[in-house]
C-alpha cells in the first residue's frame, strides 16, 4: 500500500516541477503584449526582437519611449516641443543595436543646437551623453534642417551625421570624423569596434573604443 501512495506523490511532484519550468513563458508573452499595447495610440519609430521605440502622436510635448519587450519595462527618452515654442526641440533620428537605443535631438529657433544620447533599455542606464553642439542661428528659424543620420553599437557608441558633420562618441569622448565640405557622406554605420561611412566613392573606417 505504501508503494501505491508514494507513486502518485512522485508524479504530482514531477508535474509541479514541469509546470514551474514553463511558467516564465506566459509572463514573457504578457510583457511583449504590454509593449505593443502602449503603442496603440502612438507612432512606432523602430522595432527589433527586444526593443520597441515609439512616440506620442501629439505635435507639442510629444514624448519618445523605448520598451524592453522581454519584461515590458518602458523608459522615456525625450520630450519634444514644436509649434508653440520659441525653440523647437525635436528628436529627429534614432537607432537600435541589441539592448541599446541611441538618438539625436535638434533644436532650432531662438537657440540652435544638437546633442546625442544612448541608453541600455533593459536597465535604463545612460551610456553616452554629449554636450550641446551649437549651430549658427538660421535666418529662417522655421526652416527645418535635414534630419540627422545615426548609428550605434552594443557598447553604446554613437556615430552620427548632422548639419554636414560626421561625429563619433565612444569611451574616449566625442570627436569629428569628417565633413561634407569635401563630399557627401552616406552609409553611416557602427559595428562593435568600427565606425564606417562612404565619401568620395570610397568606404572609410575609424576604430571605436
Amino acid at each position: 500500500m505504501r508503494a501505491k501512495l508514494i507513486l502518485p506523490t512522485a508524479v504530482a511532484a514531477f508535474a509541479l516541477l514541469a509546470g514551474a519550468s514553463v511558467s516564465p513563458a506566459p509572463a514573457t508573452a504578457t510583457a511583449t503584449k504590454a509593449c505593443a499595447n502602449r503603442t496603440a495610440t502612438s507612432i512606432v519609430l523602430k522595432r527589433t526582437a527586444r526593443v520597441l521605440a515609439y512616440r506620442d502622436k501629439r505635435s507639442f510635448g510629444a514624448k519618445t519611449y523605448a520598451c524592453w519587450r522581454p519584461t515590458g519595462r518602458t523608459m522615456t527618452l525625450h520630450t519634444s516641443s514644436g509649434g508653440a515654442a520659441t525653440t523647437d526641440i525635436v528628436l529627429d533620428a534614432l537607432a537600435i543595436s541589441g539592448r541599446v537605443v541611441a538618438y539625436h535631438v535638434q533644436a532650432r529657433g531662438d537657440s540652435n543646437y544638437s546633442f546625442v544620447r544612448s541608453f541600455d533599455v533593459r536597465t535604463g542606464k545612460r551610456l553616452r551623453r554629449s554636450g550641446k553642439f551649437l549651430q549658427p542661428r538660421s535666418t529662417a528659424s522655421t526652416a527645418a534642417p535635414r534630419a540627422a543620420t545615426i548609428a550605434t553599437n552594443a557598447n553604446g557608441a554613437i556615430v552620427w551625421l548632422a548639419n554636414g558633420v560626421l561625429r563619433a562618441m565612444d569611451r574616449d569622448g566625442s570627436r569629428e570624423l569628417a565633413s561634407e565640405a569635401t563630399g557627401a557622406i552616406t552609409a553611416v554605420a557602427a559595428s562593435e569596434r568600427t565606425a564606417r561611412w562612404r565619401q568620395g566613392g570610397a568606404e572609410r573606417r575609424v576604430r571605436l573604443a
